[in-house]
């Protein structure tokens, strides 16, 4: 039912990640890696899933990122009817996604991409604009024609053939590349409020999950130095950690008390 893809850089989001999705996902499903980091702690946890029966599997891999490179290769392997964009700074997601949009899918078949709304505190760039930015579509499934992005972007597989089209390059939003796309094929991306994502995106949760000089190198070698300086100069006060600690744990309750049935 649903092909999820991610490329790995940032080894403790993905591992977090990884495992929720695990727990999460109630149909048949895969997980497909590009790897951009040879983190031994997430190889191991690969590998223990996998052992125990889990769907998942190391496509490939480079020494430096590739960035949204890596997307477009697992894209090709995916083998079900939904492909899911994720990147790894989510961590943790709402369950039934996979139901819920090939409902949506059905029944709006205009509607080619459906991403995630996201779970925001002050401290994470990994979020959406303001709902005003939105226009509702199908007030029942919460479907809102806006800005999107790729954070956790599921792909209807007929559209395929648009994703192979995306540039060649390291760093692009294809997300939002996506949705100009179909509207210039007269079909939609849109953003649901009906699922939701945690998405520690940004210099604050880099800091917090020790990632923050991979985040730099990243962007030096992308010619990107002001995002470079960005993560640079973010400290972290002691009260910054205990709240970002306690936004991921009232998180995660909020996410497995959601939507038991569908």
């Amino acid at each position: 039912m649903i092909s999820y893809c991610i490329c790995c850089q940032r080894p403790p989001m993905a591992s977090f990640l990884i495992k929720d999705l695990i727990k999460k996902t109630t149909v048949p499903y895969e997980i497909l890696l590009w790897m951009n980091t040879d983190d031994k702690d997430l190889l191991d946890l690969i590998g223990k899933e996998k052992k125990a029966g889990a769907p998942i599997e190391i496509v490939g891999s480079t020494k430096h990122s590739i960035g949204m490179v890596g997307y477009k290769i697992l894209f090709q392997r995916a083998v079900h009817d939904m492909i899911v964009q994720v990147e790894d700074t989510v961590i943790m997601v709402s369950r039934r996604i996979a139901e819920k949009a090939a409902a949506a899918f059905t029944k709006n078949p205009k509607v080619k991409q459906i991403v995630a709304d996201v779970i925001q505190d002050k401290y994470t760039t990994g979020g959406r604009p303001p709902m005003k930015d939105y226009k509702p579509l199908d007030t029942t499934d919460e479907l809102y024609d806006g800005p999107v992005d790729g954070w956790f972007s599921v792909y209807h597989r007929s559209v395929l053939p648009y994703l192979m089209e995306a540039p060649y390059e390291r760093v692009f939003f294809l997300g939002s590349w996506m949705r100009a796309r179909l509207s210039m094929a007269g079909e939609l991306g849109v953003l649901t409020t009906r699922f939701k994502v945690f998405n520690t995106a940004g210099p604050a949760y880099a800091n917090f999950f020790g990632t923050v000089k991979d985040e730099i190198k990243n962007f030096q070698e992308a010619q990107k130095p002001q995002r470079a300086r960005e993560y640079e100069n973010c400290a972290l006060s002691q009260n910054d950690i205990l709240a970002m600690e306690e936004t991921c744990v009232k998180t995660a309750k909020e996410f497995d008390a959601m939507d038991t049935t569908f």
